[in-house]
């Protein structure tokens, strides 16, 4: 039954990487019975943390609150801080989307805390960024920016082998985040600035999509500034790259 549950849990994995959502859910759920039927606390939480966060994919947010405020208690009952701390998040981001903002903040700062009790800056940073959402839905910019800048020094400082590809992506992420809340503000000269770091980033690791929308958000804020020869220079790039990836794709398949 033990290894059922591993075997299972790994399976799930498989599907949602896919993008296969109900049958991950499905196959999540036969783990968490097997992890239950052995009394393993630990992976019990694990796995109702991670149904949480895919029934949140399907728009299902009283099962996901349900399922991760369980896991939430089953971490802190097993002293697993790590686990606590993504499982209060997600809590908290639910609460974000279910139009209960100042609940939100509230969580995201006892997560903060939990984090700088670790000194785990990867997690503080991730916080970071969910808070900066939260103040940006209430159009508190400068809160939004604060978080947003703070998420970026901790992203940088990462070290940690096995996170250092996710710290790198979020990091990006995190410009074009900054790169939004500056045209909103007004400040289309800083993001571009912040655009084009992004870009950096995307290419480095060769991230079709979202070098494509990067490309297409840079030729959009120079047209509305009326710098049209850097608008056309980003869309004959994005022109340029769509074609490589399309010869890469037919290569692949011929």
């Amino acid at each position: 039954m033990y290894l059922d549950g591993y075997r299972q849990w790994t399976l799930g994995s498989l599907y949602a990487q896919f993008g296969q959502v109900d049958r991950a859910i499905a196959v999540y759920h036969q783990a968490l019975y097997s992890f239950r039927q052995v009394k393993d606390t630990l992976n019990t939480a694990k796995m109702l943390n991670r149904l949480g966060e895919l029934y949140a994919l399907r728009d299902d947010l009283p099962t996901t609150l349900r399922l991760c405020q369980a896991a939430e208690r089953l971490f802190c009952q097993e002293n697993d801080l790590d686990g606590a701390i993504s499982a209060l998040r997600n809590v908290a981001m639910v609460h974000y989307q279910l139009q209960h903002p100042e609940q939100a903040i509230k969580l995201l700062e006892r997560v903060l805390a939990d984090c700088d009790t670790q000194g785990d800056r990867f997690n503080e940073a991730i916080t970071l960024t969910c808070l900066a959402q939260v103040y940006g839905s209430q159009q508190q910019y400068l809160f939004a920016l604060a978080c947003q800048e703070a998420a970026l020094e901790h992203f940088q400082t990462v070290e940690d082998l096995d996170r250092i590809d996710e710290a790198t992506y979020r990091l990006a992420l995190s410009l074009c985040h900054i790169g939004q809340i500056c045209v909103k503000t007004g400040h289309s000269d800083v993001a571009i600035r912040r655009y084009g770091e992004a870009l950096t980033i995307f290419e480095s690791a060769g991230m079709s999509e979202e070098i494509l929308s990067t490309l297409a958000t840079l030729c959009q804020l120079h047209g509305q500034l009326e710098q049209y020869c850097q608008a056309l220079a980003y869309r004959q790039r994005a022109l340029s790259y769509e074609s490589q990836v399309s010869e890469g794709v037919r290569m692949r398949f011929s």
